[in-house]
């Protein structure tokens, strides 16, 4: 069974009414993670900031790898932060606000509320499967770009973590799959959408899965896609984590494949 996509109303008043639920899945990638490289330096390698550029994270949330990154960043660089949920933005607000190089606004990714021709990189990772007109979105980030402005977006492949869907419907065989909301906009058809918007597309693919010792994290991971992708998942916490406990006991740990990478264009 798949999910279908949520509204920007539920959205902002369950899954994204603040960063909890994305601080879970946070922490379980950066825990278990098998990269050689870490999620935030391979998204700050393919950023290739210049003194003086302008920048929009748009669908910042957190703004976890921007706020672990900002020490690269260079001191001539004007960053925005937007994100459609004022809750999401707190955490960023309350580390970046006293940094000149930050701004921060909520924005409609399919209607901007900023000028033409203003930035020279924007950034849309993990999030456009969440917009209900992609297209429209690609068209606004394209309207925001200077000419030779580069677009930035990560999502998810074909595949990716559907071991721990496995797991969970291993437990309860009707359940929600988990990871089908990156179904909107993933690295297959995703390429094909920003081809379309800006007639070239380049992927850099980020090698990397998991292996989970640890039964909490998990648990708080699944549970952090409550709501609209887990309605079917009717035990306890305590009896999902005692049942990922079983499986690494057993084995030592769960290895979780992930398919993840960068989408890059430029206009």
């Amino acid at each position: 069974m798949y999910a279908t996509p949520a509204s920007d109303d539920a959205l902002r008043k369950d899954q994204y009414r603040t960063a909890s639920n994305l601080n879970a899945r946070i922490r379980l990638h950066k825990l278990y993670s098998t990269a050689a490289e870490s999620w935030d330096s391979f998204v700050l390698s393919n950023l290739q900031l210049s003194p003086g550029d302008t920048v929009l994270e748009l669908g910042c949330g957190n703004a976890s790898q921007t706020r672990n990154n900002r020490v690269a960043y260079p001191v001539s660089l004007r960053y925005f932060l937007a994100d459609f949920s004022f809750g999401m933005l707190q955490e960023a607000v309350s580390e970046l606000k006293y940094d000149p190089r930050f701004s921060f606004s909520v924005q409609d990714a399919q209607a901007l509320a900023l000028p033409e021709g203003t930035f020279n990189c924007i950034t849309a990772n993990h999030m456009l499967y969440h917009v209900l007109d992609i297209m429209l979105a690609l068209k606004e980030i394209k309207r925001l770009l200077k000419p030779g402005g580069r677009l930035m977006a990560a999502t998810n492949g074909h595949g990716h973590m559907q071991d721990l869907d496995q797991l969970v419907q291993g437990l309860f065989p009707s359940a929600l799959l988990l990871h089908t909301f990156h179904s909107h906009f993933n690295l297959e058809e995703g390429m094909d959408l920003i081809k379309s918007a800006f007639g070239n597309c380049t992927l850099k693919t980020y090698p990397s899965d998991l292996w989970v010792t640890e039964a909490q994290p998990l648990t708080d991971y699944v549970l952090s896609l409550g709501g609209f992708l887990t309605t079917q998942i009717s035990c306890s916490p305590q009896e999902l984590t005692l049942y990922f406990q079983r499986l690494i006991d057993a084995e030592g740990g769960i290895k979780i494949r992930k398919f993840t990478g960068l989408l890059l264009a430029t206009k």
